[in-house]
């Protein structure tokens, strides 16, 4: 038997005069009282649905908080993505003559990037967004309105530990974004790792290893036995290692 889906309320102007007070309450809350207020806070959240609202004129669409005001004006042809009051002014996708693009929720609707996509598709808990163009199969990622891989990948899992998994014709690579952003192309067999301070681990022609952020590929045999002089100079260029976000 299927679960039927329960739909949350739209938050109305009560809760949104709550959550305003809460935010504003949040600056000035004491550490030990911090958990018990998030958890309220987190409650509030959770039971209403903070969705923007899609209304139309002229023609057109464009979208209005909870609280009335809007975010974007009616100069759009469609929206998905749709954010939540409480992220304001979080970014929007938007669609124009067929085309896709980022706007800004600013009261403007302000383009971030060219209507040049032909799908875009923000990755879950992460800055990034997967982005195609006329090759429907392949796609690129995108980050703060630049595009910033080739547009061959075909797959992505889901962010976490600081890395987003990528693949393209069977091999794999990764997005690594602790620190600073690295771009592994996906030409190894396997990327993995085993949780929050563990390393990625990177596995090429059967050679299990770690990638070092300057490129070098250190296969495991060789890091197990590193003299204390070589295990520094290592350790002064860093590797990919998980983190917690």
């Amino acid at each position: 038997m299927n679960e039927q889906k329960t739909l949350l309320a739209k938050a109305t102007t009560e809760q949104v005069e709550q959550l305003d007070a809460m935010v504003k309450k949040m600056e000035l809350i004491k550490e030990s009282d911090y958990c018990e207020f998030y958890e309220e806070y987190n409650d509030l959240i959770l039971s209403y649905d903070w969705s923007d609202i899609v209304f139309e004129e002229n023609g057109k669409k464009g979208l209005m908080n909870v609280k009335g005001d809007v975010v974007v004006p009616a100069i759009y042809d469609d929206f998905s993505d749709l954010a939540p009051y409480y992220e304001y002014p979080k970014k929007v996708i938007a669609y124009l003559d067929g085309k896709a693009a980022l706007v800004k929720r600013d009261g403007k609707g302000t383009p971030i990037t060219d209507f040049e996509f032909t799908h875009v598709e923000r990755i879950s808990f992460s800055p990034f967004y997967a982005v195609c163009k006329e090759d429907k199969s392949h796609f690129a990622l995108l980050c703060q309105g630049k595009v910033i891989t080739p547009y061959e990948l075909e797959t992505y899992d889901a962010a976490v530990d600081g890395g987003i998994v990528l693949g393209a014709n069977g091999k794999r690579g990764l997005l690594y974004y602790v620190d600073q952003l690295l771009y592994i192309k996906p030409e190894y067999d396997n990327v993995y790792d085993e949780g929050v301070g563990s390393d990625f681990f990177f596995v090429k022609d059967g050679v299990e290893g770690r990638l070092m952020l300057d490129g070098r590929f250190i296969p495991n045999e060789v890091f197990d036995n590193l003299t204390d002089e070589e295990y520094d100079e290592l350790f002064n260029v860093g590797w990919l290692s998980a983190v917690d976000f």
